[in-house]
């Protein structure tokens, strides 16, 4: 699955901006999800590709608790064949329901452009967090609004790597 950063327009730029605002993340994180899903049944893709330029994945966790598997859109930062993820939640207190399933179960489903693979998480620490918050920095600037507007909270950095990869 090749995954790459899209070219951002003027507009995608502006639109960076406006979501990294406190606003916009206001405004986003109570109705992107909404309007994400009408997004992708016209024209098969995330909201935010479309609006920002971002590269979304769409990651499938098991349930922490009994219950069906849980779907969502994530901005995603490609470095070579792994894929690195940040649980901002918006910058909120708490960290995001992915992220605590993902944390159960290590495993996840991964589908973008059509393509759907198997991939094996691990949080970072150390100086290979920081390089690839630079990295999800350097794609998306708000992650740094979310890291300041969560506080004490330190936002988790995810890297997925392809299972075979992963397994050998």
């Amino acid at each position: 699955m090749e995954l790459h950063v899209p070219t951002p327009t003027r507009f995608n730029r502006a639109m960076k901006r406006i979501a990294a605002s406190r606003l916009g993340i206001w405004v986003l994180s109570h109705s992107l999800n909404y309007f994400d899903r009408l997004v992708a049944k016209l024209a098969h893709t995330s909201s935010a590709t479309v609006l920002a330029g971002l590269p979304v994945l769409q990651v499938t966790t098991r349930p922490s608790a009994a219950g069906t598997p849980h779907t969502v859109p994530l901005v995603s930062v490609p470095m070579g064949d792994e894929v690195i993820l940040i649980a901002s939640n918006w910058g909120k207190a708490s960290h995001p329901v992915w992220y605590t399933n993902l944390r159960a179960y290590l495993s996840v489903e991964v589908s973008y452009r059509g393509e759907i693979g198997e991939y094996t998480a691990r949080e970072l620490d150390g100086p290979q967090r920081t390089e690839c918050w630079r990295r999800a920095v350097d794609v998306y600037p708000g992650f740094d609004a979310y890291q300041r507007r969560a506080g004490e909270r330190r936002i988790p950095v995810v890297l997925l790597a392809p299972k075979q990869a992963a397994e050998a």
